[in-house]
Order: structure tokens, then sequence, then C-alpha cells
């Protein structure tokens, strides 16, 4: 399953697994999702970042990685460590 939720000012994208979760947003380089409020500026400049359960955002993940997420047979075959490590 996908899920979009509120997260904090922003929406992040939640995806399901076997067991766990990876969480994906996408916003702004000059924002965190993990501020309480939006910043009054902006780059326009784009980054995606990622978590696993609830853990430390990050940028850089492995494309085999993001083509999993959007795979509903992967995410119920494995769970989200086995997923975000690959």
């Amino acid at each position: 399953m996908i899920e979009t939720l509120k997260y904090n000012w922003t929406t992040i994208k939640r995806f399901h697994c076997k067991e766990g979760y990876i969480d994906k947003w996408t916003g702004d380089m000059s924002d965190d999702p993990e501020n309480i409020n939006a910043l009054p500026y902006s780059l326009n400049s784009f980054i995606t970042l990622y978590r696993l359960n609830d853990g430390e955002w990050i940028e850089r993940l492995k494309s085999s990685t993001k083509s999993s997420l959007y795979d509903d047979e992967t995410r119920k075959l494995f769970t989200a460590t086995e997923i975000f490590k690959r």
C-alpha cells in the first residue's frame, strides 16, 4: 500500500512493506521535512529524501531501491529494511 500523509507542514509518501515502511519526500532544497514550518523562501531547486521506519532522512538511494518502492509484489515479499539496504 502507498499512502500520502500529512507530516509537519508538508506531505510525504509512505510505502508499506511486508514489515515496516519507507517514506519519500520531495521539496525545495532550502526546506527540511523535519522543520515544524516551511521556510519563507525558496531556492527553486528540488530534492528527494527517503527514510526507513522514521529514521534519518537521506538523499541517495540506489535506482533499484527506488523502482522497488513502486512494485507492489516486491513490497509484499520483502521488509522495508531489506529493500532499503539493497
